[in-house]
């Protein structure tokens, strides 16, 4: 059987992605040290923004 690749299965596969991110972030962000201020923070959204600027030309413009 051939199946197709439906807008509901790409849907669901970044939807799965982004959470696991999400809750990898939360994770890393646990560890760090009370006294670090907001480095953690601000490290995390760097890297938000590479991944981001990373991921945004396989979409294409839409």
């Amino acid at each position: 059987m051939i199946t197709e690749n439906r807008p509901h299965d790409r849907f669901l596969t970044q939807n799965a992605n982004s959470s696991t991110g999400f809750g990898l972030q939360f994770l890393a962000m646990a560890q760090a040290d009370g006294g670090s201020g907001l480095w953690p923070v601000t490290l995390s959204r760097m890297a938000s923004v590479v991944v981001i600027a990373g991921v945004l030309p396989s979409y294409g413009g839409r």
